[in-house]
């Protein structure tokens, strides 16, 4: 794509100044280039503002042409210019990109925050001091250090800040970098202040005055009744841990007696060794995660580890039927991981030691022990969480019992369906009893894990198979986490036997899908498939208006009419999963079909009418709600439209390979 040029006046620009005439970077598919660019990006942006910054002057000019998009950052890559002293900058930064552009050089990220460094940050002072006030400042330096493949960019302007704040500029500096930015983005502020009071402490008296304008930020963040109660925590633990760190006391390990070395020794002997077992155990846990052996590793969660580099995690697995790898890239997140950036950023601030040390505590369990996907909804909700909530979760963690903390963490997945869950699972932890809660909770951690189960039959490499081998379970988990706001009005038990049969028929239906089948009957366009060893029977139609998946679970109490049954049906173009019975009378209601249904549809009624209370007076819209009394159908609304041929091959598809399973048999 060709680039207009700029237009400025001749005679303001020295003769020797570098002058950037466009590249072509659609090159630059690699998620880690994508990264050094960004962060450098947001140094020229800073730098272009025309005006006065620490005693700078800047002109700037702009490009008539347009703001090229590359890989989603609309303001990537600008034609435009800035003239300072002797030096020019581009909105491309470095002129080693333009190897990129004629292919001549293939950098690896490496490589290319090499070259970042050498033109933006290697002399002094830096680019750093000259992108705008401190607080500016502050806020690009959080954003490198977060910033996996760009860290090296941010060391040395650590140094620069610190440098300026020591001789110049007002005490409170600092605190309006917390201004405008939600609370995950003001817990990365107050790491980077941490970082600062570091570099001062270590380099002398003459820097205490940046060391204390980062406490003066914290202490005041600490105080703010405006911030989140967590984010209050944080700057007040780590203004806290600043002020511990210049008051202790350092000696040499030779100035000790004898014994007390020894003990010293022992202790980090100890402290080695274990180190060593823990690492050598991740390797073995995650054994493609990282080839170096000098390269750390972290257990994030119960599902999940990642490499520590350069004072951050870089790069995650997550375990799974199919292990998931991906950079936690807290610009743009990362697809493979299903991370956005906000949720990247969330991990990787609340898992810096002291921060998780502290969130830990205060939850009195060991985030090791929760999956990454339950993590994401707890940290998030703890964030936003004012003091009163705070603390109403701490002590529904502590009323639960030791045995089930875990439990009832990895509960907050249901707020993947709505943020009111955080509210309900406490006021069932406060209201309910303890037993019974856990029972439940487990039940429906049980069904989650079934569901995925039933959702990988579907699993092939036709895009709908794929489509409904995740949507499927969903489905299921979503309706059944509905029960919990019945029960958040009418208390556990009004769920109990309907979760319970639930719970035992996708047990039933998730071991019977990974087992055989005999085909019990088949005509051109219907399938009945009965497993062997189970209680499940599999029906396909894959034509007319019936046409349909479905799923019937017999056998779950002492009456024979006792059946639960699950279907996926096409109507319209459109496909739904059906939960319940929607009999109502005759040989052909049954009663645990109807109630697990019933059930359902009083579990959809109340959260819909816990919201409508919540949107009186807001801007939201009303939502109408349609009860089927004994069953609910969860529509695939963005699923595209079909036609009855796609969806009677998927049915094919799925009912071939039950029927090819080891063991089946045919019968009329």
């Amino acid at each position: 794509m060709d680039h207009e040029h700029i237009n400025q006046p001749e005679a303001t620009v020295p003769a020797d100044a570098w002058r950037y005439d466009g590249l072509d970077l659609e090159v630059l598919d690699d998620d880690e280039q994508a990264d050094i660019i960004a962060i450098a990006n947001q140094f020229v942006q800073a730098s272009l503002r025309p005006g006065d910054h620490a005693g700078f002057r800047y002109d700037s000019w702009q490009a008539e042409g347009e703001v090229r998009a590359v890989l989603g950052q609309p303001d990537l890559i600008l034609n435009r210019q800035v003239y300072s002293g002797n030096r020019l900058y581009s909105a491309v930064l470095f002129g080693s990109l333009s190897d990129l552009e004629r292919g001549g050089q293939d950098m690896d990220a490496q490589t290319l925050a090499r070259s970042a460094y050498d033109h933006l940050l290697s002399y002094s002072p830096n680019i750093t001091s000259h992108t705008g006030p401190p607080d500016d400042q502050l806020k690009l330096l959080a954003f490198a250090q977060a910033t996996p493949y760009a860290r090296q960019l941010a060391e040395p302007m650590v140094g620069e800040l610190a440098y300026a704040a020591s001789f110049g500029y007002r005490e409170d500096i600092f605190v309006d970098a917390f201004s405008g930015g939600d609370a995950v983005s003001q817990v990365q502020t107050i790491t980077v202040l941490g970082k600062i009071a570091g570099w001062a402490e270590a380099n002398g008296d003459w820097a205490d005055p940046a060391a204390n304008k980062a406490i003066i930020a914290l202490e005041t963040v600490a105080a703010d009744g405006q911030s989140g109660h967590l984010v209050r925590k944080i700057a007040s633990a780590t203004a806290q841990s600043i002020v511990s760190s210049r008051q202790a006391e350092w000696v040499w390990l030779d100035d000790l007696p004898a014994d007390q070395q020894s003990e010293f020794m022992q202790a980090d002997a100890l402290r080695r060794e274990a180190l060593r077992h823990e690492q050598e155990a991740l390797r073995e846990e995650y054994p493609t995660l990282a080839t170096d052996p000098g390269t750390h590793l972290v257990r994030l969660s119960s599902d999940a580890a990642a490499t520590y580099d350069k004072g951050g995690l870089s790069v995650v697995m997550v375990k799974g039927e199919i292990p998931r790898t991906g950079s936690l890239d807290t610009v743009r997140g990362d697809v493979s991981l299903g991370l956005d950036a906000g949720q990247a950023l969330l991990l990787q601030e609340l898992h810096r030691p002291a921060i998780r040390t502290l969130v830990e505590a205060d939850l009195g369990i060991d985030l090791s022990d929760v999956s990454l996907g339950a993590q994401l909804k707890l940290l998030g909700h703890m964030t936003q969480a004012d003091p009163t909530e705070y603390e109403r979760l701490t002590a529904a963690l502590e009323s639960v019992g030791e045995s089930a903390k875990a439990d009832f963490a990895e509960a907050f997945l249901a707020l993947e369906f709505g943020d009111e869950f955080a509210d309900i699972l406490v006021g069932l932890a406060e209201n309910e009893d303890r037993q019974l809660l856990v029972q439940t909770l487990e039940r429906i951690g049980n069904i989650r894990h079934d569901a995925r189960r039933i959702g990988q039959a579907f699993l092939s490499e036709e895009w709908l198979d794929r489509e409904l081998a995740g949507r499927v379970p969903v489905a299921l988990v979503k309706r059944t986490t509905e029960k919990l706001a019945l029960a958040s009005q009418e208390g556990l038990g009004a769920m109990a036997s309907a979760l319970e049969a639930t719970h035992q028929a996708t047990r039933e239906i998730a071991g019977a899908l990974e087992g055989e089948f005999e085909l019990a009957e088949e005509t051109a366009d219907y399938r009945t498939l009965r497993s062997l060893g189970h209680k499940l029977t599999v029906t396909g139609r894959s034509v007319g208006d019936n046409a349909r998946i479905g799923f019937t679970v017999r056998g779950l109490g002492t009456d024979a009419r006792q059946r639960l049954n699950f279907r996926l049906d096409f109507e319209d173009g459109k496909l739904s999963f059906d939960m319940g019975s929607n009999a109502t009378k005759g040989v052909n209601a049954s009663p645990i079909a109807m109630e697990v249904g019933s059930t359902m549809a009083r579990g959809e009624l109340a959260l819909a009418t816990m919201r409508a209370k919540q949107a009186i007076g807001s801007a939201a819209s009303s939502q109408t709600i349609v009860l089927h009394g004994n069953h609910v159908r969860e529509v695939f609304e963005d699923l595209p439209e079909l036609t009855q041929g796609e969806f009677g091959d998927a049915v094919r598809r799925f009912t071939d390979r039950l029927a090819a399973h080891p063991g089946s048999s045919t019968g009329h």
